[in-house]
Protein backbone atom coordinates (compact mmCIF):
# COMPACT_ATOMS: atom_id res chain seq x y z
CA UNK A 1 0.00 0.00 0.00
CA UNK A 2 2.88 2.75 0.66
CA UNK A 3 4.28 1.73 -2.32
CA UNK A 4 1.27 2.34 -4.62
CA UNK A 5 0.13 6.15 -2.75
CA UNK A 6 -2.88 4.18 -0.82
CA UNK A 7 -4.36 6.95 1.63
CA UNK A 8 -5.89 6.02 4.94
CA UNK A 9 -9.29 4.79 3.51
CA UNK A 10 -7.85 2.84 0.29
CA UNK A 11 -5.31 0.98 3.26
CA UNK A 12 -8.65 0.16 4.89
CA UNK A 13 -10.52 -1.26 1.68
CA UNK A 14 -7.59 -3.58 1.21
CA UNK A 15 -7.69 -4.60 4.59
CA UNK A 16 -11.19 -5.92 4.84
CA UNK A 17 -10.81 -7.04 1.33
CA UNK A 18 -7.66 -9.69 2.59
CA UNK A 19 -10.14 -10.08 5.16
CA UNK A 20 -13.20 -11.41 3.99
CA UNK A 21 -10.92 -13.94 1.27
CA UNK A 22 -9.40 -15.03 4.36
CA UNK A 23 -12.44 -15.62 5.71
CA UNK A 24 -14.15 -17.30 2.46
CA UNK A 25 -11.01 -19.64 2.50
CA UNK A 26 -11.40 -21.22 6.39
CA UNK A 27 -15.20 -21.23 5.43
CA UNK A 28 -14.24 -23.30 2.28
CA UNK A 29 -11.39 -25.27 4.29
CA UNK A 30 -14.62 -26.31 6.85
CA UNK A 31 -17.07 -27.81 4.69
CA UNK A 32 -14.78 -29.71 1.92
CA UNK A 33 -14.80 -32.55 4.52
CA UNK A 34 -18.50 -32.45 5.35
CA UNK A 35 -18.91 -32.43 1.03
CA UNK A 36 -16.83 -35.21 0.58
CA UNK A 37 -18.46 -37.33 3.41
CA UNK A 38 -21.96 -36.57 1.39
CA UNK A 39 -23.41 -34.11 4.30
CA UNK A 40 -24.76 -30.71 3.44
CA UNK A 41 -22.34 -27.61 3.85
CA UNK A 42 -25.33 -25.68 5.17
CA UNK A 43 -28.48 -26.30 6.69
CA UNK A 44 -31.37 -27.27 4.41
CA UNK A 45 -34.82 -26.85 3.95
CA UNK A 46 -37.28 -29.19 2.06
CA UNK A 47 -40.14 -28.45 0.68
CA UNK A 48 -42.77 -31.85 -0.60
CA UNK A 49 -46.08 -31.67 -2.56
CA UNK A 50 -48.57 -33.24 -2.02
CA UNK A 51 -47.67 -36.65 -3.62
CA UNK A 52 -44.80 -36.58 -1.14
CA UNK A 53 -42.19 -36.16 -3.30
CA UNK A 54 -39.69 -33.90 -2.45
CA UNK A 55 -40.15 -30.67 -4.60
CA UNK A 56 -37.75 -28.12 -3.29
CA UNK A 57 -34.67 -27.90 -1.40
CA UNK A 58 -33.22 -24.99 -0.31
CA UNK A 59 -30.69 -23.11 2.08
CA UNK A 60 -32.53 -22.50 5.14
CA UNK A 61 -30.97 -19.83 7.49
CA UNK A 62 -33.39 -20.60 10.42
CA UNK A 63 -32.56 -23.80 10.87
CA UNK A 64 -29.19 -24.46 13.22
CA UNK A 65 -26.65 -27.45 13.40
Amino acid sequence: SAKENVDHLGFLLELCEIELLEREKRAAARRLPALEEGKPSLPMKLTFDASGKCSEITPDSTLRR
